[in-house]
């Protein structure tokens, strides 16, 4: 990470307060710069806690905040698919692998679309004495 102050640019170390190369307090800086980060890794233990509207709340900030973060894309299109809106999530998969392209990351969201052919969409049955006349 470097100092966002102009003509400086001197590179940080993590743990430093000060920017060694102009004196510019970076503590405001560097939580700024790691908040979409800390955010995201709550938005993933909210999903795997079970609290999905909540995930995807923490999610959607993180891609306001950083709009081309690939993990939290994925991690949205997962949440929209576990929330029930699967069609959504396939749509979102889809324009990531588009997006992506033979990146890494598209072989995740490969094995994400074999989850979901694997996983179809089951229809609730329905009793014989719910039918709808009266």
């Amino acid at each position: 990470m470097r100092c966002p102050v102009p003509n400086c640019h001197t590179e940080l170390k993590g743990d430093e307060d000060l920017c060694p190369g102009c004196g510019a307090d970076m503590r405001a800086y560097v939580f700024a710069v790691n908040q979409p980060s800390l955010v995201y890794n709550r938005a993933l233990d909210l999903a795997r806690s079970g609290y999905l509207e909540e995930a995807a709340r923490a999610v959607q900030w993180v891609l306001f905040a950083k709009p081309s973060d690939k993990d939290a894309e994925l991690l949205y299109a997962k949440i929209r698919i576990l929330q029930g809106a699967r069609r959504d999530g396939r749509n979102l998969l889809r324009a990531l692998a588009q997006k992506h392209g033979n990146e890494p990351f598209s072989e995740c969201v490969k094995a994400c679309f074999e989850w979901l052919r694997q996983n179809p969409v089951k229809r609730k049955a329905v009793p014989q004495d719910a039918s709808l006349q009266k």
